[in-house]
C-alpha cells in the first residue's frame, strides 16, 4: 500500500549563536532530576541527582552511573523536546483555528517545516511504502483507520512531525511497475538520442596548429 501526506517537520530550535552562552548558563542552572541530557562529549543519560556544580547521571546504554560538572552538559534534551513539542503544537493550532484544509497546511509547511526535503513542496511526501519510514510515522499513516484529512502529531528521534493525509496513492506494486516503465522508457530515448545523432569532425581546430 502506498501512501499520500503532508509533514511539517519541527525540529530543535536553532538560537543564534551570540546567545547560545548565556542560554547555556540557564540551561546548566535549571537542570533537574529525571532531566535526559547530552554531554559535550556525546554521552547521553538521565539525571539521577545533582549537586552545585556536579551531575550525576546514568547512561541510557549500559546504565552506568558517572559524575560530570555541569559545564559538561551540552543539551538538556527533555527541555529541547519539550520546546519541539510545543512549537509543534502551536503549528496544528493555527492550521486548525484557519480554513484547516489540506491547501492551507502545504502553505504553512512551506513556511514553518524545517525539513529541506519538502518544505518547498508544501510538505509533500507520495509513494510513501513501508519500510521506507522511521517506525512511529509508519504506525500512523499505515493504520488501518486512517482516511483522508486525518492529522496530528507524531513524535520520532528526530523531533516532532505535524502530520496530514492526504490519501492512498497506487499500491506498491503498481508504483514499482511504474517507475521501472519509467526509466526504462528514459534510457531507450537517451540510447535512441545517441544513435540518431548526426555528429560531424570538423578540422577547424587544425587549421591553428603550427
Amino acid at each position: 500500500m502506498i501512501v499520500v501526506m503532508l509533514v511539517i517537520f519541527y525540529f530543535m530550535l536553532i538560537r543564534p549563536e551570540n546567545k547560545k552562552k548565556k542560554q547555556l548558563n540557564e540551561m546548566r542552572n535549571s537542570l533537574k532530576v529525571g532531566d535526559e541530557i547530552t554531554t559535550i562529549g556525546g554521552i547521553i543519560g538521565d539525571i539521577v541527582s545533582i549537586k552545585d556544580d556536579s551531575i550525576v547521571i546514568e547512561t541510557t546504554t549500559d546504565r552506568v552511573r558517572v559524575e560530570f560538572a555541569k559545564f559538561a552538559v551540552s543539551t538538556n534534551n527533555t527541555a529541547e523536546k519539550e520546546a519541539a513539542k510545543q512549537k509543534a503544537e502551536e503549528i496544528l493550532d493555527e492550521w486548525m483555528s484557519g480554513d484547516a484544509t489540506e491547501d492551507s497546511f502545504a502553505a504553512l509547511a512551506e513556511e514553518k517545516s524545517e525539513d529541506p526535503g519538502s518544505s518547498t513542496n508544501g510538505g509533500l511526501y507520495e509513494n510513501v511504502a513501508k519500510g521506507q519510514m522511521v517506525e512511529p510515522f509508519e504506525d500512523w499513516c499505515f493504520d488501518e483507520t486512517r482516511v483522508a484529512g486525518d492529522y496530528g502529531l507524531v513524535k520520532t528521534t528526530y523531533g516532532y512531525h505535524v502530520m496530514y493525509f492526504v490519501g492512498y496513492d497506487l499500491p506498491a506494486w503498481a508504483a514499482s511497475v511504474t517507475s521501472d516503465l519509467q526509466e526504462k522508457a528514459s534510457s531507450e530515448w537517451s540510447t535512441a538520442l545517441s544513435e540518431n545523432a548526426d555528429v560531424q569532425q570538423s578540422d577547424f581546430g587544425m587549421k591553428f596548429v603550427g
